[in-house]
């Protein structure tokens, strides 16, 4: 039996009410590790010429990388203007309120991400490296993006697609993420499957 990895789709949900803006915000809660990817988007934005790029802002939730370290990752500039650290959140619910899309692009590690659940579940798509078990949580295009595993180059073309989504489009891949994580990420699947195979562990011994 293969037990997916669920969240708590009732405190994981989409906000009651929402501001709306002009901007594509992009949103990541997966923290800022060196293998969680943060830095291919913020590369990839500055592939992109000025007018696409500022069509976007970016909130990286998680402890925040030291100025050496976003210097180098970020090749000497982060952009700053339009990219916001915000460290250690002990609720990071609170940044995916008014946030549009998320992101999860690990290039090492990352198995399933419960992050990348846990904003699905907010009502984002959300844009994943095709790392791992990343790739599990989307169906392409209708509830989110698959991008190459640290191809900047590829990252930013889909960047360049995804800003010509008008509201109605970028509304329904919000309300598609909630549907999937409703339909299939849930915690109480999770736990039950988890019982039944103690229950068929316990069955065996006795």
């Amino acid at each position: 039996m293969v037990i997916r990895n669920g969240v708590d789709t009732d405190y994981w949900r989409p906000p009651v009410s929402f501001v709306p803006s002009a901007q594509i915000r992009l949103v990541s809660i997966a923290g800022t590790s060196g293998y969680k990817g943060w830095h291919y988007l913020i590369n990839a934005l500055k592939l992109l010429p000025a007018s696409v790029h500022s069509r976007f802002t970016v909130t990286i939730v998680g402890t925040l990388p030291d100025r050496a370290t976003r210097l180098e990752r970020c090749r000497g500039d982060w952009l700053a203007e339009q990219v916001t650290f915000t460290g250690f959140m002990s609720e990071p619910y609170r940044a995916l309120l008014n946030a549009d899309i998320g992101f999860v692009l690990s290039d090492a590690v990352e198995t399933i991400s419960f992050a990348c659940r846990e904003m699905m579940s907010a009502g984002l798509p959300v844009i994943v490296s095709d790392f791992g078990g990343l790739p599990e949580n989307i169906t392409l295009g209708i509830d989110g993006w698959v991008t190459p595993v640290g191809d900047e180059t590829a990252l930013a073309a889909l960047l360049l697609e995804m800003s010509a989504l008008s509201p109605t489009q970028l509304a329904e891949m919000k309300h598609q993420a909630r549907r999937k994580a409703e339909r299939e990420f849930g915690v109480e699947s999770m736990i039950n499957q988890t019982h039944q195979v103690y229950a068929r562990v316990m069955s065996s011994i006795d």
